[in-house]
């Protein structure tokens, strides 16, 4: 069993309040007794805990079972290790500057 897979398993139990034993990789989020509620907090949980982010209503991820969320995670953070910046920047994703600070922060520190 794979780390990510591991920490699905983990999050899905520990958020549904339910044995981790009684998840499977087949396992749908409605066969364990998750609801939608429970399915969107899943899922900010595993976008926090990963550091990633779910498209929003992308037929090709397939966040209703227990496999189809460890392979969206893993296929993300695939993503994430194999984007270039020049990529990133030019997808909408921006890295951020080395040394930037808000110029709020710096107004505050100030005073």
């Amino acid at each position: 069993m794979s780390s990510v897979q591991d920490t699905i398993f983990d999050t899905i139990a520990s958020d549904a309040r339910i044995p981790r034993e009684t998840i499977s990789l087949d396992s749908t989020l409605a066969d364990l007794g998750i609801d939608s509620l429970e399915a969107i907090e899943i899922v900010f949980n595993l976008e926090e805990r990963f550091k990633i982010s779910f498209p929003d209503r992308d037929p090709s991820f397939d966040t209703g079972t227990v496999r189809g969320l460890v392979d969206a995670v893993e296929r993300l953070l695939a993503e994430q290790t194999t984007m270039p910046v020049e990529t990133a920047t030019t997808t909408g994703i921006e890295a951020p500057e080395v040394g930037a600070t808000d110029e709020a922060d710096r107004t505050e520190h100030h005073q």
